[in-house]
């Protein structure tokens, strides 16, 4: 599928417009490094990172709670040619089998939920790895603790 080009600038814009606000997303996120694993996304927003560690060759699955943003997902990946599996989800109660993710990623999203313990822990038994707070395995956990972080300052 052929990229509009208005529509590939736009996703550009995006990601600069982020990489300028928040630019340790992608040291944080090592979108590179995701290549060739399994990611989960939960909370796909704007579908900014989701796109990114797609381009990088991560094997992506993506969840978010409305169906108008996994639209808006899929029509992004669309744009880029690329595909991923996208579904309408909730955080606190995971479809997916134990030990189903090499990594679990969500920015933003996470202390949303009304039991962030539950999602977390949804997080956690959805790794391949354990509850392991390492940039590498666990970004869900070391974003949701700098997000926290900036709560209470």
């Amino acid at each position: 599928m052929e990229r509009h080009p208005r529509a590939a600038a736009s996703g550009s814009d995006i990601e600069r417009r982020r990489d300028k606000l928040e630019p340790f997303i992608a040291h944080y996120s090592d979108f590179e490094g995701a290549r060739g694993l399994s990611v989960l996304e939960i909370g796909v927003g704007m579908a900014t990172d989701f796109v990114r560690f797609a381009c990088a060759g991560a094997r992506m699955t993506g969840i978010d709670l409305t169906q108008a943003t996994v639209g808006h997902a899929r029509r992004r990946l669309a744009l880029e040619g690329l595909q991923a599996d996208l579904r309408v989800a909730d955080a606190e109660a995971l479809p997916f089998d134990d030990a189903t993710f090499d990594r679990v990623h969500s920015w933003r999203a996470l202390h949303h939920s009304p039991n962030t313990r539950q999602a977390v822990s949804e997080a956690i038994r959805v790794l391949m790895t354990g509850p392991v707070v390492h940039d590498d395995h666990l970004v869900i956990l070391q974003g949701l603790r700098f997000q926290l972080g900036h709560a209470v300052r």
